[in-house]
C-alpha cells in the first residue's frame, strides 16, 4: 500500500515540477478526465489480484522457480498484443525470438519441469500451484497491455495518467483492507514501513521502478518490457554467482545462451521492421 502511495506522490510531484505545472493544474486535470480515471480501474484491479497471487506463489515456490515460471508472460503478452489488434504485428522471426527467450528462462528449472511433464518428484507442488502462477502471468500481461493503451493516449500528460493509475490502485488496496478478516494483521503490515528503514527504502525503490515502467510502456511496449524482465532474471543469477557465490548450474548457462539468442533474433527483426517503415514514410 505504501508503494502505491509513494508512486502517487512521486507522479504528482513530477507533474508539478514541469513548466507550468501546479497543484491547482493537477486538480483541474483530474476533474477534466473522469473517464480515464474509471478506465484505470481495470489495470489497477488486475494488478491488485496479481499482488495477492504473488504472496501465494512465493509461499509455494522458491523465488528462482517462481520467477522462472512467470516468464511465460512473454509469449502471453505477444499473443494478447495481437488479439487486441495492435498496429505492429509480430513477425514469424520475432515469434521465434520470443520462444527462445521463454525456453531459455525455463531451462533453469528444467529438472523440475521434466518431472512435472513426465512424472517424478515435483517438490510438493500441485497442478493448482502451477496454474495459479500462469494465471498471474496472464493478469500481468493483460494489465501491462491495457496500461500501455492508456499511456499512449497522447492527449493527456503521462504524469496525470500515472496519478490516475496509482490513485485507483491505492483505493482498491484500502478497500481490500476493510474487507479482510484479519484487521490487526493488515494494520501491522500497514505501519511496518514506518518502523523499518530497509522496508521504507524498498518502498521508495519500488515507487521509482513503477514510474520508470510507465515510461517504458509508453515508449517501447509490453513485449520489450517482458523481455527486459527475462534479462533481469539472468543478470540477477549471474550477479548472485559473482558476488555471493551461488552456483550456476549447466542448465542455467544454457538458458542464458537461449535468452541471448532470442534477444538477438527479436531485436534485429524489430530494427529491420522499423527501418522499413521509415523508408516507406520517406517515399510517401
Amino acid at each position: 500500500m505504501w508503494q502505491e502511495a509513494a508512486k502517487l506522490v512521486l507522479a504528482s510531484a513530477l507533474f508539478c515540477m514541469e513548466p507550468g505545472g501546479t497543484l491547482a493544474g493537477l486538480v483541474a486535470q483530474l476533474k477534466g478526465h473522469p473517464k480515464l480515471l474509471l478506465l484505470n480501474l481495470v489495470p489497477a484491479a488486475l494488478y491488485c489480484i496479481y499482488n495477492v497471487l504473488t504472496y501465494h506463489g512465493l509461499r509455494r515456490f522458491d523465488p528462482g522457480t517462481y520467477f522462472v515460471l512467470l516468464q511465460s508472460r512473454i509469449v502471453i503478452t505477444a499473443i494478447l498484443y495481437q488479439l487486441l489488434g495492435s498496429a505492429k504485428k509480430t513477425s514469424l522471426l520475432q515469434w521465434v525470438g520470443l520462444i527462445f527467450i521463454m525456453l531459455g528462462s525455463m531451462l533453469r528449472e528444467s529438472p523440475a519441469l521434466y518431472a512435472l511433464l513426465f512424472g517424478g518428484p515435483s517438490g510438493g507442488h500441485s497442478v493448482v500451484d502451477y496454474m495459479t502462477v500462469f494465471l498471474q502471468a496472464f493478469l500481468s500481461s493483460a494489465a501491462g497491455i491495457f496500461s500501455e493503451k492508456l499511456l499512449r493516449n497522447r492527449g493527456v500528460n503521462p504524469h496525470i495518467q500515472n496519478v490516475f493509475m496509482y490513485a485507483d490502485s491505492l483505493l482498491l488496496l484500502v478497500l481490500s483492507c476493510f474487507v479482510a478478516h484479519h484487521h490487526q494483521t493488515q494494520w501491522d503490515a500497514f505501519i511496518q514501513p514506518l518502523t523499518r528503514p530497509w522496508t521504507a527504502a524498498a518502498v521508495i525503490n519500488a515507487a521509482f521502478t513503477g514510474i520508470l515502467t510507465g515510461f517504458v510502456l509508453r515508449s517501447l511496449g509490453s513485449i520489450i518490457k517482458s523481455i527486459a524482465a527475462a534479462v533481469e532474471l539472468w543478470a540477477t543469477a549471474l550477479a548472485s554467482s559473482i558476488l555471493f557465490g551461488y552456483p550456476l548450474a549447466p542448465s542455467s548457462m544454457v538458458g542464458m545462451i537461449f535468452v541471448s539468442v532470442g534477444l538477438g533474433i527479436f531485436g534485429r527483426d524489430v530494427e529491420r521492421s522499423n527501418g522499413s517503415q521509415e523508408k516507406g514514410k520517406r517515399r510517401e
